[in-house]
């Protein structure tokens, strides 16, 4: 076929699709009373940001935990530590909902500037957490799925925890119009110091811009987190560490390090060693300004104003439509719970979600590894397009 042709061919695919989506639309009116109650409340505030966790708090729900015959080995975390939301939703929010500030690189003809624009989404996705508690750990075999439409054109996400010791996070993000995606992997080796947490990340997230059949790779998929005054005190949180972003074919790289609220970085030539770009500011309201270094002037620059780059609405399928294993399904007990601050109706709930997982474990039943499969000579995940395999493994 000819560049136009398969252009025409993507376009007609999304015309169906937004007409499909209307007609879910309309299905979800019509589902009534089953839609009830199923939504996601990641990035949102809540009382649960407010509740506070004392160690009566978390000895009342481990007494209550036993009191259900739970094992002293198998007690789960305290619903009064969490917030309302799975980890793949989180995966979505900021993956999927901050893709749009990305779309202007497929249009960019200057590869310096092209670095810009990812460096911008990085920031953009990534500015500081929001979250003042833990999302649920995904089970084995969860998947998350979901949509926004922006720019006249659809992007996807898809979404699955394809291990569970150590814990791994699989997502992708693409728009199919633009021939763009974000694909990651996540993991977390969480280090507990007393009073305060440090949650280093592991895994990769790699941009692909098929247009200029190039690629950009960070050497983590999120930054460092640290969570202070995790059990007493004014709980806080904040990004740390270094964070590098290599596009290999352009021979440029990013540079950010992160330092309470602030972060400063740079834009580097590999081949010549030299510093094309730095920047600084905010890690979430105050702007990160740049400067283009030249020879003859330096021009300065705003590389992100965040008040100008909100989230994208992210769209669900309708409960009807959702798998078995959608994390809006799994954790609906819990996260109704949550949100209404009924904190001891929330850890049975989150107790029977576990111990269905464990049963499945000891029947070696599980949810089957849709829409990803591993690539075992470099350990990357690769998404299968238009794919599924049954929603049970044996």
């Amino acid at each position: 076929l000819s560049s136009s042709s398969a252009a025409s061919d993507v376009y007609k695919r999304q015309l169906f699709f937004f007409l499909e989506m209307a007609s879910h639309d309309v299905n979800a009116k019509q589902a009534g009373k089953e839609e009830e109650g199923v939504k996601s409340y990641v990035e949102q505030d809540g009382v649960w940001q407010t509740v506070k966790i004392s160690i009566w708090g978390v000895a009342s729900s481990v007494i209550n935990q036993l009191r259900n015959g739970a094992e002293i080995t198998k007690l789960s975390l305290p619903a009064v530590f969490l917030e309302p939301c799975s980890v793949l939703e989180i995966g979505a929010a900021k993956i999927l909902g901050y893709f749009p500030t990305l779309y202007s690189v497929v249009s960019e003809e200057q590869p310096l500037n092209r670095m810009m624009i990812v460096t911008k989404w990085y920031l953009a996705a990534f500015r500081r957490a929001s979250y003042a508690k833990k999302p649920y750990n995904a089970v084995l075999g969860e998947i998350h799925k979901c949509h926004i439409i922006s720019g006249g054109s659809v992007a996807q996400f898809h979404a699955q925890q394809v291990s569970h010791h150590p814990p791994k996070s699989v997502f992708r993000a693409y728009n199919e119009a633009l021939n763009l995606s974000i694909d990651a992997c996540v993991g977390f080796e969480p280090k507990f110091y007393g009073n305060y947490v440090t949650i280093p990340s592991n895994g990769y997230l790699k941009i692909t811009n098929s247009k200029y059949s190039e690629d950009y790779y960070c050497d983590k998929p999120i930054p460092d987190i640290l969570m202070n005054n995790v059990v007493w005190g004014t709980r806080t949180h904040e990004w740390i560490g270094t964070q590098i972003i290599l596009c290999k074919k352009n021979q440029l790289e990013t540079k950010i390090e992160y330092s309470g609220t602030k972060l400063k970085g740079n834009i580097t030539c590999l081949k010549t060693n030299k510093v094309l770009v730095t920047f600084q500011g905010g890690v979430n309201t105050d702007p990160v300004t740049g400067i283009v270094i030249n020879e003859a002037v330096e021009n300065k620059f705003v590389l992100i104003d965040y008040a100008k780059e909100p989230p994208a609405k992210l769209i669900y399928p309708s409960v009807s439509e959702m798998d078995s294993n959608d994390s809006l399904k799994i954790w609906r007990e819990v996260t109704e719970a949550i949100v209404t601050n009924d904190l001891v109706s929330a850890d049975r709930a989150k107790e029977k979600v576990e111990k269905a997982q464990r049963e499945r474990r000891a029947t070696n039943t599980h949810f089957a590894t849709k829409y990803f499969v591993k690539d075992e000579e470099n350990g990357l995940w690769k998404f299968i397009d238009n794919k599924s395999l049954g929603e049970e493994e044996k």
